[in-house]
């Protein structure tokens, strides 16, 4: 990690934020996502008890009634969704987390388009600026005024101290994937822990979803680009981004923030999660993932116990998992995104790892990084030599080209969340949609996951420090 100071400085060192007029990838037609915006619902629906469900049933009719006179021509939904929906398997999983986010979160609702707002201009998604400002505007959460100074950040003397104490995790958790003592002290003293949580998860979200949008091309519904509050989008923009932020210096916790749940609780959430997953599955490819999870158990057991037996009931637990299930409405959500990005992703097997490993480490995610090196070196898809390089990037020598094109993807993706035109055409070359579509929200996901587990500071399972000494994995220093 000699060159992480240096890595983490180049997020800071803009590039020029090129942006697509047309799509790559276009939208679905709206009668065939209709559809599946319905299948999607039904998976939705089996996360919650009836009355929630016919509470939220009645916001997402209140906002899709404010958004029609927006949409133009496109009155069957809003093109981000158009678009995901393209993979279909990837949209039926994301759609759980994005809806607890934006609309059954325990944040408030002005807080959480601060957050979001903050995240889109970071990320330079005109998408999620526009749609957001004009929620925010809209249902009289924000004023013009504030959401532009939201582009201004923090320090703007109009603020009041919370307000720029949400701004301020925002650009740590964008620059450093972290929250400092003193900005987690400060949201600790109005948050309970799923707030911490959920903000955690909003930012890595939208960030995500910025990844996307920008890289997809996904364009603004026409009746949006007629709003005047658009006027001023990011109009400093390009000031503002080579402003040079102090780098961190990757402080990380030694113990955590939020304390483990306890084993017989945490089962009943993971049978829970599960059981939302199964309907996002037939039986065959359930009976499949039930499969892989055990081969891929199998080598934790000897050193954090458990059992195979009844899967995935007694699958050993790791400190990830009983972490994220202190918000249990969270977590049920997120392990249907988590479980196609890890095991039912389009993407080759030893391609995904790459990708996760380089994320890890422009993260400086030490948990993130020992969990995917040991997988990666335990399972015979990369040899030492091979996760050693992906600390020093797609520059150094002995990297097959295609390995090359991930590593600058990954790169390209956290410090701009945008994949040019030479890498999507790269990829493009051996990949088809699905697998382009997986490829970003792999990157996207654990750039999310890599805020959560360093804010959370979740620590390695003590069973497996003996493994990784064992397989002498290269270890982030």
């Amino acid at each position: 990690m000699s060159s992480q100071e240096e890595q983490v400085t180049r997020k800071d060192e803009r590039r020029e934020h090129v942006r697509l007029s047309e799509p790559r990838i276009t939208p679905l037609e709206s009668e065939e996502f209709v559809k599946l915006r319905d299948m999607s619902n039904e998976i939705l629906k089996s996360t919650m008890n009836k009355s929630k469900w016919e509470k939220l049933e009645q916001t997402l009719a209140e906002t899709e009634k404010k958004l029609t006179p927006f949409l133009g021509k496109n009155v069957g939904g809003l093109n981000v969704g158009r678009t995901i929906a393209r993979n279909k398997n990837l949209f039926l999983r994301y759609t759980p987390i994005g809806v607890h986010l934006f609309f059954i979160s325990s944040l408030p609702e002005r807080d959480r388009e601060i957050l979001i707002l903050r995240i889109g201009w970071l990320c330079y998604s005109e998408y999620e600026w526009g749609w957001h400002a004009l929620g925010g505007k809209t249902s009289g959460l924000l004023s013009d005024d504030e959401i532009s100074r939201v582009m201004e950040g923090p320090d703007s003397e109009e603020w009041d101290p919370f307000d720029a104490t949400l701004l301020r995790a925002v650009d740590e958790l964008f620059i450093d994937a972290f929250l400092t003592e003193e900005i987690w002290n400060a949201l600790s003293e109005r948050y309970n822990t799923h707030q911490l949580m959920d903000l955690v998860f909003t930012v890595g979200y939208y960030n995500m979803l910025a990844m996307a949008l920008n890289s997809f091309g996904v364009q603004q519904e026409e009746g949006l680009k007629i709003l005047k509050i658009l006027s001023k989008v990011m109009s400093n923009q390009e000031e503002q981004l080579i402003r040079k932020m102090e780098p961190l210096k990757h402080v990380r916790l030694s113990e955590p923030r939020i304390p483990l749940l306890e084993k017989d609780e945490y089962i009943k959430v993971r049978v829970k999660a599960w059981e939302i997953l199964k309907k996002t599955l037939d039986k065959s490819k359930f009976e499949k993932l039930v499969q892989k999870g055990i081969e891929g158990y199998k080598t934790l057991i000897p050193f954090l116990g458990g059992s195979i037996d009844e899967a995935p009931k007694y699958f050993p637990i790791l400190n990830h998992d009983s972490t994220m299930a202190k918000n249990r409405d969270l977590y049920i959500r997120l392990v249907t995104l988590k479980t196609h990005i890890m095991v039912l992703s389009s993407l080759p097997e030893r391609d995904r790892e790459i990708l996760i490993l380089r994320i890890a480490w422009l993260c400086y995610s030490k948990y993130e990084w020992d969990q995917h090196a040991l997988q990666a070196k335990a399972g015979g898809l990369l040899s030492y030599d091979e996760i050693s390089r992906i600390m020093e990037g797609p520059d150094t020598d002995g990297w097959e080209p295609f390995d090359v094109t991930l590593l600058r993807a990954v790169d390209e993706l956290y410090t701009d969340a945008f994949l040019t035109e030479e890498i999507w055409n790269v990829l493009s070359e051996r990949y088809n949609t699905h697998q382009l579509m997986d490829l970003v929200f792999t990157v996207g996901f654990y750039n999310m996951y890599a805020m959560a587990l360093n804010s959370f500071g979740v620590q390695l399972e003590e069973g497996l420090k003996p493994l990784i000494e064992n397989l002498k994995i290269p270890k982030l220093k």
